[in-house]
């Protein structure tokens, strides 16, 4: 046949299933190779192509984009606390019963934070001024009664 067939807005029925690649095929053959192949247990291979103008996701399965990562991480970076100071606490920190370790401490600003062992030296200092005052008012004490 070499001219087409116009089937006057009319249904061919009664079309078996394909035996070979270029045999027409029906509705109800297409359909299950879709499910087939659009099984959630087998892969999608996109053989080195991409999905295009992917709408952002409305639930926490659907695929995304790029930009939908990107203006999440853009959102979120917004809030979280930066290494270099830029973005300062707002609240509390919980450490859910952990230690913070290995804290620098700037002895000359007061507003930092101090680890145990220098605050441990610096009272050690402050008792051991306070028992040599004691201990010096005695002796004063001790010899002017003399």
């Amino acid at each position: 046949m070499e001219a087409s067939i116009d089937m006057n807005n009319n249904t061919i029925y009664n079309v078996k299933d394909p035996e070979q690649i270029d045999q027409a095929t029906n509705k109800k053959y297409v359909d299950n190779q879709l499910v087939k192949k659009l099984d959630k247990d087998v892969d999608i291979d996109m053989k080195n192509s991409s999905i295009i103008n992917l709408k952002f996701p409305s639930n926490q399965k659907d695929a995304t984009s790029v930009a939908f990562v990107n203006k999440r991480l853009s959102e979120t970076q917004k809030s979280c606390l930066k290494f270099d100071g830029s973005n300062r606490m707002t609240g509390d920190l919980n450490l859910n019963n952990n230690k913070i370790v290995n804290l620098q401490t700037n002895e000359n600003d007061r507003d930092s934070a101090v680890n145990v062992d220098l605050m441990q030296n610096k009272i050690d200092l402050v008792n051991k001024k306070i028992m040599n005052h004691i201990s010096l008012a005695r002796h004063k004490r001790m010899f002017s009664d003399i």
